[in-house]
């Protein structure tokens, strides 16, 4: 008898890690086939079968791409699905190739995850053909694609929205413009024809038509406000201001209003707040404006009192402003719709005290502009107390004067000759109203009028002038453009640095921006005031003798159209910075 003994155990350990493989291969949720050097199919896996609707091995081994999905998919994507295979089996063992591939079907496009790698012989030496492992992601690749789309249409719409914010903050700067023109034109010829002599009843009929212009005014102003707050066109400027300037200036306003109803202003500011604060005065002026006027609005007795404190905030400084008064106060349910545009407390306060309901719209929208929030504290019968904190930097000393870029070749000059004005404007009717303002405030001045930019231009070349008083919006060549070639004309010919004032309806802070780098000095804005034109006046020009009007002079009939004066106003009433009541 003879007997053989053989070790088995290599041959049970590979059938054993060749059963594992097909185990994995037959079980994974990927499609997973292999191919011989002929890119003729060898095996595949079950999920393959079940993908493509295929009854078993048997209608798969052998064949090729071309012969596996000839009507399937598209002859490109056979081509692309061998040329795939071809770069797997040129990689060096171990690597992988890994690609996109796509059929398109009569229900649409299946878009697959692909790796590709070569198989080797035991040693690694002899190539025996390739593996495949695919992941459908057709739903991945359809979210992402509408994700993409989703994304695009986003950016277009965020553009149309910017595009649409654009536009509404340059319609809003033509209308001011085009608003206030005429309203310029109006309020100040009347503020020259009440300087002449007229009747009672003239006199009478022209303070109605005064005070209605005026009134439209600051509806407009209001309505565009509110207009730049919603289109969030509404522009900051951070300057070094007077704190007790300006709200002093904001009870001045409402000086003449609280002395006819018998009310009494107050300010209070604490001993410890510092003189300047760092923030935008306009909109400061602005917010307190409103506020102090809705307050005397809405009261009949007692007082109106601004209170201003501060409070170190991490080395910055909180100030924090309240506007309280003595008035009919505010309900519960009133306050909920207290904020918005065009409210006020209920009908019956529309009807019995009027207004547009913008005023505090306009104030708690600056107001989260800054950084802040408008609060309030009211009960009926009771008054109510209006309040807001800044957060900002405080200072002491004097502020940054308006425009001080490059202005150190801006001289005064003493001379014997009356000063040479330009004034440029498409208007006739406004370059007549300044006219005949720089006549009452200049007597002697030689006056010039040119009807656009380049007519300007001509001006300065040909006449050397002191000072060009110069509308920004003109046709042909505007005051931005004329400002800045006068500008380079005047640095190549060496002449001294003639002042430029800008005189515009547009408050924006990049309108003034860009004036100031286009050479512009200073601005006026429309309504033109007389006391701001004779405070530029005696900046730019000084107060050479019998060159400007004395203050107790102001009254008297300018050189000129008979007839034709200006009214300067009294100067706004003040008071100490600290503490004071004062009974108007």
């Amino acid at each position: 008898m003879i007997s053989v003994v053989a070790d088995v155990t290599e041959s049970k350990k590979s059938e054993r890690d060749r059963r594992f493989f097909m185990e994995l291969f037959e079980n994974t949720d990927d499609v997973a086939v292999m191919k011989d050097t002929q890119l003729r199919y060898v095996g595949v896996n079950r999920a393959c079968l079940q993908l493509f609707g295929l009854d078993g091995p048997g209608s798969v081994i052998g064949k090729t791409d071309e012969e596996l999905f000839r009507g399937l998919a598209t002859p490109q994507e056979i081509a692309a699905f061998s040329d795939n295979d071809g770069q797997a089996m040129a990689l060096p063992r171990g690597q992988s190739l890994v690609v996109e591939e796509q059929i398109t079907g009569a229900d649409g496009i299946q878009t697959f995850l692909t790796r590709k790698f070569p198989i080797y012989d035991e040693k690694g030496e002899k190539i025996l053909g390739t593996g495949t492992l695919s992941s459908e992601i057709s739903d991945r690749k359809r979210m992402e694609e509408e994700l993409r789309l989703a994304l695009r249409r986003a950016d277009e719409l965020r553009s149309q929205a910017q595009a649409a914010t654009e536009a509404k903050s340059a319609f809003l700067a033509v209308m001011s413009h085009e608003i206030r023109t005429p309203l310029n034109g109006i309020i100040g010829f009347l503020d020259l024809l009440s300087e002449t002599d007229l009747t009672p009843l003239q006199r009478d009929h022209l303070s109605y038509a005064e005070a209605s212009a005026q009134s439209l005014l600051a509806i407009t102003g209001n309505v565009l406000d509110i207009s730049k707050i919603e289109a969030g066109a509404l522009e900051l400027e951070s300057l070094t201001t007077d704190l007790a300037a300006t709200v002093r200036q904001a009870l001045a306003i409402a000086h003449y209003g609280a002395r006819a109803k018998g009310i009494e202003l107050r300010l209070k500011i604490a001993d410890d707040v510092p003189p300047y604060i760092v923030t935008d005065p306009l909109r400061l002026h602005q917010v307190l404006v409103n506020l102090v006027g809705n307050g005397v609005k809405f009261t009949e007795k007692g007082f109106v009192e601004v209170a201003v404190t501060f409070q170190e905030d991490g080395g910055r400084g909180a100030f924090s402003f309240s506007v309280t008064d003595t008035g009919i106060g505010i309900g519960t349910e009133q306050k909920r719709r207290l904020f918005k545009a065009f409210a006020q407390g209920d009908s019956s306060t529309a009807r019995h005290y009027g207004g547009t309901g913008l005023g505090l719209a306009i104030a708690a929208g600056i107001l989260e502009r800054m950084g802040s929030a408008l609060k309030l504290e009211s009960r009926p019968g009771e008054g109510s107390c209006f309040s807001f904190t800044l957060v900002a930097d405080g200072a002491c000393g004097e502020p940054p004067g308006e425009g001080k870029v490059a202005r150190e070749d801006l001289t005064v000059i003493e001379r014997e000759r009356p000063p040479i004005i330009v004034i440029a404007d498409d208007i006739e009717p406004n370059r007549r109203l300044i006219g005949e303002l720089l006549r009452t405030l200049l007597p002697g001045a030689s006056l010039f009028e040119a009807v656009d930019g380049r007519e300007a231009l001509e001006f300065f070349l040909k006449e050397n002038p002191d000072l060009i008083v110069m509308d920004l919006k003109m046709p042909l060549l505007d005051g931005l453009e004329a400002a800045d070639l006068i500008r380079r004309e005047g640095n190549a010919s060496g002449r001294r640095r003639t002042p430029i004032v800008a005189v515009t309806a547009d408050t924006q802070a990049t309108t003034r921006r860009e004036s100031l780098e286009s050479g512009i000095d200073a601005f006026l804005t429309k309504p033109v005031d007389g006391r701001e034109l004779r405070r530029l006046l005696e900046r730019f020009l000084g107060e050479p003798r019998g060159l400007l009007l004395s203050k107790d002079s102001h009254r008297k009939r300018a050189s000129g159209p008979p007839g034709l004066t200006i009214r300067l106003g009294p100067p706004l009433p003040g008071t100490d910075r600290h503490e004071e009541d004062s009974a108007c």
